[in-house]
């Protein structure tokens, strides 16, 4: 794999963003680290599940709105926060 790096902007679901960076923090690496080593995961897997298409199917039956389900995990994202991160 070429080893150059480029520098780039990106919209990531902050969901994902705040997984990743517990788990760099967990791991004593950083975000890039992390971001690198999970895109090199999901392109080097045998077989590629087309995760988004999965979830907006889902979400698509079971009624609930985009603006819902985003708010959701947005509360239960703080929830979290407050829990893990109370005193730091």
């Amino acid at each position: 794999m070429n080893n150059l790096a480029i520098k780039t902007t990106i919209e990531i679901d902050s969901n994902l963003f705040y997984m990743a960076k517990r788990k760099a923090l967990k791991e004593g690496k950083t975000l890039k680290d992390i971001v690198n080593a999970s895109l090199s995961d999901s392109f080097g897997a045998a077989k590629t599940v087309d995760l988004l298409s999965k979830i907006q199917e889902i979400t698509a039956q079971s009624g609930i709105s985009e603006t819902e389900l985003q708010e959701s995990g947005r509360s239960i994202r703080q929830k979290l926060n407050r829990k893990y991160y109370k005193g730091a």
